[in-house]
């Protein structure tokens, strides 16, 4: 049974864009101050406290800035995913990628720190985005529809 001839539109509500942001920021963060601590550019003097504020405030300000600015009828999407009977869309802050049904070729779910839905197209001209972008309702209506039309 495909999907085809039924709409699915899935929109990253906002509290899960935080939940994703603080996720993916956080370990981005983490990731880099280990390199750093690793390659010595945090001096024997300790961290520059200037870099470490600016790395927690302006993944906050852009947020917040979002919250306050991105809001009715000129709303930009910044995580959504439409499937119709021609095609999957991702949408990123207003940017549309496509997979054709023709060109579906499964989804995969990679693991590790970074997890990510990939949905995979033969011309490997893949979608991918963060695990945590949906919420797990979401993930799992989006997940049930690329089963059914990977089984059909």
């Amino acid at each position: 049974m495909k999907i085809y001839g039924t709409q699915l539109k899935i929109e990253q509500t906002r509290g899960q864009n935080i939940v994703n942001r603080l996720h993916a920021e956080s370990l981005k963060l983490f990731i880099g101050f280990f390199i750093m601590l690793l390659f010595g550019l945090i001096g024997s003097g300790g961290p520059n406290i200037e870099l470490i504020v600016m790395a927690f405030i302006m993944p906050l300000l852009f947020t917040l800035w979002l919250m306050v600015f991105n809001t009715g009828a000129g709303k930009v999407i910044e995580h959504g995913l439409a499937i119709n009977e021609q095609e999957i869309t991702y949408i990123h802050y207003g940017n549309n990628k496509s997979v054709s049904w023709q060109d579906y070729n499964g989804f995969t779910i990679t693991k590790g720190w970074f997890k990510q839905i990939v949905i995979l197209s033969k011309s490997h001209q893949d979608i991918v985005f963060d695990y945590y972008t949906f919420s797990k309702a979401q993930r799992e209506r989006l997940l049930s529809a690329l089963k059914i039309n990977l089984a059909s």
